[in-house]
C-alpha cells in the first residue's frame, strides 16, 4: 500500500478569518469568552496529541474556526480529551460546551443530545492482519471482532453477524495491541482511522464495509442558541469550501483527497442524516 503521511501532517494556516455570521453568538458563550470543546486525542488526523504535546487535528482546527467566528480569536478555545464512551457524558454534565469528536449520528444518541448539520461522512470497516486471510465481513463468522466502547460496531456485529463474537476496549491502542496479539481476528472502526493505521503498518489491511454514518457537532438538547449558531456557522463554512480545504491540510495524500472529496459538505454538495435506520445489515 502506498505510504500515507496524513498522521504526521504539519499544521498550516488556512487563511484569513471568516466574516461574522448572521445568527447571534450565544450570549452565554460571548460572556464566558472561551469555547470549551470535547475532542479525540487518539484519533489522527481528527484529533491527537503531536510530538510537542499539543492537541491538534481536523476537529481541533474546526473548533478553532468556530472560536474565531464567535469570539474573534482562534485561541479562545479550550479542548478536553474525550473517548468514544465518555464524550456524551462530558457534554450532558456541562464539562464542555460542544463535542467535536468524530461523533456519528444515530437515533439513540439524538434522543440524548442535539446534532448539528453533518460535517463529515465515514464508513465503518475492519482492519485485519494480511496473514489472516480475511477478505470480507462474512469471514468473521465464528471469530472475535474487537471494537471500542461507545461505538456502534459491536452492536452491528451482534445484529448483523451473530456468529461473530465481540470484545470491547477503551482505546484504539488497546484494540490494536489485542489484534497484534491474536486476541481478535479484526478491529472494527471508522475508515477515516483505519486507513491511516494500515498505511503506517504494512502487515495490516482494511476490509469490508459495514455502514456509513455522518459526524456532527454534539450539543445539549436545551441549548437552542448554540444549536442555531453552530448550524449557521457550518452553512457559512460550507459555502467557503472550508471543510475540504481543512481536510487537504491534514491529509496531504492526493489519493485520499480524491477518495474522500464528497465526504464533507461543500459548495453545491450537502450531507444529510438518514431518515430511516442508520445501521443496515
Amino acid at each position: 500500500m502506498r505510504k500515507l503521511f496524513w498522521l504526521f501532517a504539519i499544521p498550516l494556516l488556512l487563511g484569513a478569518a471568516s466574516p461574522k455570521i448572521s445568527v447571534a453568538v450565544p450570549a452565554e458563550l460571548r460572556a464566558k469568552g472561551v469555547l470549551t470543546v470535547g475532542v479525540k486525542c487518539d484519533y489522527p488526523p481528527f484529533g491527537y496529541v503531536d510530538t510537542g504535546g499539543n492537541t491538534v487535528g481536523y476537529d481541533v482546527d474546526f473548533a478553532r474556526e468556530l472560536a474565531t467566528l464567535a469570539l474573534g480569536n482562534a485561541n479562545a478555545v479550550q479542548t478536553q480529551c474525550v473517548s468514544s464512551a465518555d464524550r456524551i457524558p462530558y457534554l450532558t454534565t456541562h464539562r464542555v460546551d460542544v463535542v467535536i469528536a468524530t461523533l456519528g449520528y444515530n437515533a439513540d444518541r439524538a434522543r440524548v443530545i442535539a446534532f448539528s448539520k453533518p460535517y463529515f461522512s465515514q464508513t465503518g470497516r475492519v482492519i485485519v492482519t494480511k496473514a489472516s486471510g480475511i477478505n470480507n465481513v462474512k469471514d468473521f463468522s465464528g471469530k472475535t471482532v474487537l471494537t471500542l466502547k461507545g461505538t456502534p460496531y459491536g452492536k452491528w456485529f451482534n445484529d448483523c453477524l451473530p456468529g461473530a463474537k465481540n470484545t470491547e476496549y477503551d482505546t484504539t491502542s488497546q484494540a490494536l495491541i489485542a489484534l497484534k496479539e491474536g486476541r481478535g481476528a479484526g478491529y472494527a472502526d471508522d475508515d477515516t482511522l483505519l486507513i491511516g493505521l494500515a498505511g503506517k503498518d504494512p502487515s495490516l489491511t482494511v476490509v469490508g464495509a459495514l455502514y456509513s454514518s455522518k459526524y456532527g457537532v454534539g450539543m445539549r438538547l436545551d441549548d437552542d442558541a448554540m444549536i442555531k449558531w453552530v448550524d449557521a456557522a457550518i452553512t457559512q463554512l460550507q459555502s467557503q469550501d472550508f471543510f475540504f480545504t481543512l481536510f487537504k491540510k491534514w491529509v496531504p495524500d492526493k489519493h485520499l483527497q480524491d477518495l474522500f472529496s464528497e465526504s464533507m459538505p461543500r459548495p453545491g454538495h450537502d450531507l444529510t442524516y438518514p431518515t430511516g435506520p442508520v445501521v443496515h445489515c
